[in-house]
């Protein structure tokens, strides 16, 4: 019987999986997933597996083993075997996993990282399929794959977070992207909630940020507060590095803004809450969960966050379309009346996103120029584009860099010429 290795790091990333299977989309076989934690220090952080919302995506597995026990003590973030130890490695894991002789196949959360490329570097003849969840399908592949994985992976099975708007990730690779339906993985969501308890109905849930948290989420919960909301459910993310200060904190400004503040429960995914609290208003700078819970929950969202040009690569395109579609809030509130339909998508969401997609990636993707000097042309000046990268490119709207002005002499030698140019003088009366 053929045995499927699922990889996930996360809940949501579990339950969209779990959706997929229930859809019918992974067939039949015997399934393992192996999750991993690749914070900086994983041994200090609870297992996902105790996360609220994973004991439903549980039950679609036969088998749950943690990545990071079975390398440890090395790190899952940057761990991969060596080329010479690879078939060792398959023969350890088949008899820890007790896998057996049976064909193996990889359902990856992530093609691009250290534990999806450890994987298909040990078992190197199965079929490979990415299904994913994040908003990062819609981006050009991130980095390159190791040699011979690309034409291994047949499928991408991704979220439908944004309808109308086709995935980029994997296309260079010519890799046939199918989308979970809406409705698998809504029922997953409503499974996942009655795990948590409902204290409230109708609030507003703010996702606290990983980074910036103690300046960003504060700055959040005026802008609610400025936007006439009273009743706030706080999820702090359990990435920032201390949560708990920060839930303080966080109660201390609510008072002090006349606003009731509850704070959820740790580490639980803002998609399961939204499940379970039905917010009126979702905030927050995880544009994954404000997508999933806007398409699959019809939650009302707005986001916090730096402006999409200054986001990293891999940050920038979820970036662009959480800017597009949603409104912005700010401490004086929410900047734009409300969000935009996705009937954009196929549109002047799409273009964008695909001349954004060529400007990360244009080795990668030179498919994509045509589109994107058409988009260029026609919105000249778009603030979504660096005009230095532009003019790097050769793209319209580019701008080449200023020229530099000559360095200036040091003091010293400036000093030394004026003596040797006063010695000549001297010398020639």
């Amino acid at each position: 019987m053929t045995v499927r290795l699922f990889t996930c790091a996360s809940v949501p990333a579990a339950l969209a999986m779990a959706a997929a299977i229930d859809a019918g989309m992974l067939g039949s076989a015997r399934r393992v997933l192996l999750v991993s934690d690749e914070t900086a220090i994983p041994e200090l952080a609870p297992s996902i597996r105790d996360d609220p919302g994973f004991a439903s995506a549980a039950r679609r597995f036969d088998d749950i083993v943690s990545w990071n026990e079975t390398i440890a003590p090395a790190h899952p973030g940057g761990w991969t075997p060596r080329s010479e130890d690879r078939p060792m490695f398959e023969r350890m894991l088949r008899r820890e996993w007790d896998l057996g002789d049976e064909p193996v196949e990889l359902v990856l959360g992530s093609a691009t990282s250290a534990p999806g490329r450890a994987l298909a570097t040990i078992f190197r003849s199965g079929p490979v399929t990415v299904c994913t969840g994040s908003p990062e399908v819609y981006a050009p592949t991130p980095a390159a794959l190791p040699t011979g994985m690309g034409s291994r992976i047949e499928r991408l099975l991704h979220l439908d977070l944004v309808p109308g708007l086709a995935p980029h990730l994997l296309a260079e690779y010519g890799t046939p992207a199918e989308a979970v339906p809406p409705d698998a993985y809504r029922t997953l969501l409503t499974e996942a909630a009655a795990e948590l308890d409902r204290p409230l109905i109708g609030t507003v849930l703010i996702i606290g940020a990983a980074d910036r948290a103690d300046t960003l989420d504060v700055t959040t919960l005026r802008g609610v507060a400025a936007s006439g909301h009273t009743t706030v459910v706080y999820a702090p993310s359990p990435r920032a590095p201390t949560w708990s200060s920060l839930a303080a904190r966080m109660s201390g400004e609510a008072e002090t803004l006349g606003v009731r503040l509850l704070t959820a429960t740790p580490r639980a995914p803002a998609e399961v809450l939204c499940a379970t609290l039905a917010p009126n208003l979702l905030v927050g700078s995880d544009v994954s969960a404000l997508l999933s819970a806007w398409r699959h929950l019809d939650t009302p969202a707005a986001h916090v966050e730096t402006f999409p040009s200054h986001a990293k690569d891999e940050h920038q395109i979820p970036a662009v379309i959480a800017t597009h579609l949603f409104p912005q809030l700010s401490p004086e509130g929410v900047r734009s009346a409300q969000a935009r339909t996705s009937g954009l998508a196929q549109g002047e969401l799409g273009d964008l996103v695909t001349a954004v997609g060529y400007c990360l990636r244009p080795g990668s993707r030179p498919d994509l120029r045509a589109s994107a000097v058409a988009y260029l042309e026609r919105h000249v000046g778009s603030p979504y584009f660096r005009r230095e990268r532009l003019a790097e490119l050769g793209l319209p709207g580019g701008a080449p860099p200023p020229a530099e002005e000559p360095a200036a002499a040091p003091p010293e030698l400036v000093m030394r010429r004026r003596g040797r140019i006063t010695t000549r003088l001297l010398r020639s009366r």
